[in-house]
């Protein structure tokens, strides 16, 4: 009889320890201000059992907390901690050509950890400032916000003998790729590049070329046979001309002017001597 008493008690201590050991994980965590995350949440769990919590409205967290379920109990993978927020972000402000994505609908609170992203539309916006805002818990964002900036090219100071081909329209910009070309008049050499490229930076890749400068001239060169019609001067500037005439008895048949161009006396005289004229006769 105290046999059998025996061998009943040691058969109910075996259950209880099952009984123990399959309820091992039937208290849950205590995690303030949080409650199982519906995904994750069971009547009974078992070993392996992965559990998430999610914070109360009105409660924030820093990251979401995760247990699972051993055969010792629960056992913390991550541990967050669920916290009181009235702090919000400011919304942006509103900026002609600046988008804006990621902004909660009914214009609801923008609470801590959202984030917002940032475009510009048009040719030649470009963002000034970072792309991606987040809340802060403090309630302010992580940067400032940005701002659309116009990158577009610009046409430089030109020298008045240059001229330039890939100019757009006066209500058209010159955006990124935009190339211009340039060349100079007859009279005048290029010094510089001669085509330019708009850069992502609304910078050009080179400056501006310029054209030579105008060079004077010294005393008109002496003609056989002739003469000039006035008294010359030490020095003459581009584009001025002298006039020509023919001694005693010549002809001129070509002329009569020679003009400065850059430097240079340009124009032919020629004078011919007539037959049967003395140059010795009164």
């Amino acid at each position: 009889m105290k046999l059998s008493l025996i061998l009943l008690f040691l058969q109910l201590w075996g259950c209880v320890e099952v009984s123990l050991s399959q309820n091992v994980c039937s208290e849950l965590p205590n995690v303030p201000h949080a409650h199982v995350s519906e995904g994750t949440s069971k009547a009974v769990y078992q070993e392996g059992d992965v559990i998430h919590f999610s914070c109360e409205s009105g409660y924030i967290s820093d990251q979401i907390s995760k247990f699972v379920c051993t055969t010792d109990g629960w056992l913390v993978v991550r541990q967050g901690k669920c916290y009181f927020s009235s702090s919000r972000c400011d919304p942006p402000p509103t900026v002609q050509g600046l988008t804006v994505k990621g902004l909660p609908e009914n214009c609801l609170p923008i609470r801590p950890n959202h984030i917002l992203t940032f475009s510009c539309d048009g040719p030649g916006k470009y963002l000034n400032g970072v792309s991606v805002l987040i809340c802060g818990q403090d309630g302010q964002w992580n940067n400032p916000f940005p701002t659309c900036i116009d990158r577009s090219c610009k046409v430089g100071v030109m020298h008045p003998h240059l001229y330039v081909a890939g100019l757009p329209p006066s209500n058209e910009i010159m955006a990124t790729g935009h190339k211009l070309r340039f060349l100079c008049s007859n009279t005048h050499e290029l010094i510089g590049s001669t085509e330019i490229e708009c850069l992502e930076n609304g910078q050009w890749n080179s400056s501006f070329p310029t054209c030579s400068v105008e060079r004077s001239c010294g005393r008109p060169p002496p003609v056989s046979d002739g003469d000039t019609k006035t008294s010359t001067k030490q020095q003459y500037q581009h584009n001025e001309r002298v006039e020509y005439i023919c001694q005693k008895c010549h002809i001129m048949v070509t002329g009569p002017f020679k003009t400065c161009v850059d430097g240079e006396w340009i124009g032919e005289i020629r004078c011919l001597l007539l037959i049967g004229c003395s140059i010795w006769s009164d």
